[in-house]
């Protein structure tokens, strides 16, 4: 009767040393690629300013559904419908912004139906680290910190950099945290929570992340 070999022992994933965990880090949140404009039914309400970018006829046929006097030949009277329009989501956003944030966390953290989205937005960095290190203490890598604020097309990619260094310092002092107590910092969990914090999270609270 013949022996079965043995199977090979599964390879643990690679532990990063304190030392390691800042270049590790840097390039995991450098290789998160932003991603083009994703489409979702359920979010028919809303008016992604991407619509109005890449798909003029679809968000001029939204925008009539809405009763705003636009046509898909964009002329001076559309341009004009699409300000006053643009101005009204505007004040909604900020209303809703204007909402107290550890409110917005408390309930995230009771209803895996919210996802909190631009909560870790703050001007100076000292302020964005320590908050975006307090949504993760509660809520994990579940949600999406920061949103751009970018107002023309050409503004994105530049308008990402402080939120990326951002990420990258709140997850170099987490994981070298995880190190110094013996906890472990595997390789795969850092590439998973830049991808989370940088679009992954809302992809696959969406259901879109395949």
């Amino acid at each position: 009767m013949r022996r079965q070999k043995a199977s090979p022992a599964p390879t643990a994933a690679p532990v990063l040393r304190r030392s390691s965990v800042a270049a590790a880090v840097e390039k995991a949140v450098r290789g998160v690629r932003i991603i083009g404009p994703v489409t979702d039914p359920r979010y028919g309400m809303s008016l992604p300013i991407d619509r109005l970018l890449f798909d003029w006829p679809q968000a001029a046929r939204l925008l009539a559904e809405w009763e705003y006097g636009v046509a898909v030949d964009f002329g001076r009277d559309t341009e004009a419908e699409v300000g006053h329009c643009l101005a009204e989501w505007t004040e909604r956003v900020r209303a809703v912004a204007a909402a107290n944030e550890e409110e917005v966390t408390s309930l995230a953290s009771a209803f895996p139906n919210l996802h909190p989205a631009g909560v870790g937005a703050r001007s100076d960095a000292p302020a964005a680290c320590e908050l975006l290190a307090n949504r993760l203490a509660l809520l994990g890598a579940t949600f999406t910190p920061f949103a751009s604020r970018s107002r023309v097309l050409d503004q994105p990619i530049s308008s990402w950099e402080a939120p990326r260094e951002t990420v990258r310092d709140v997850l170099t002092d987490q994981y070298r945290e995880r190190a110094d107590a013996c906890l472990g910092a595997p390789r795969l969990d850092v590439e998973r929570d830049a991808k989370l914090l940088l679009g992954g999270a809302v992809a696959r609270f969406s259901g879109l992340d395949g």
